[in-house]
């Protein structure tokens, strides 16, 4: 997950150089603290990945 004003789609384009189902997002007008900036964003992209956890 990139921001717009900092390293955007460059962060899935490296996580996909070692990582084969890498996915990834561009957070909005948003800088490098996105998770602080944008929590309730960061909440809702990362929940889908986190999800499977909540079975164990």
């Amino acid at each position: 997950m990139g921001a717009s004003r900092a390293l955007g789609v460059y962060v899935e384009q490296t996580a996909r150089l070692i990582a084969n189902n890498a996915a990834g997002m561009v957070i909005a007008d948003y800088g490098h603290f996105s998770p602080e900036e944008a929590p309730d964003t960061f909440l809702d992209a990362i929940e889908p990945f986190l999800r499977p956890l909540d079975s164990h």
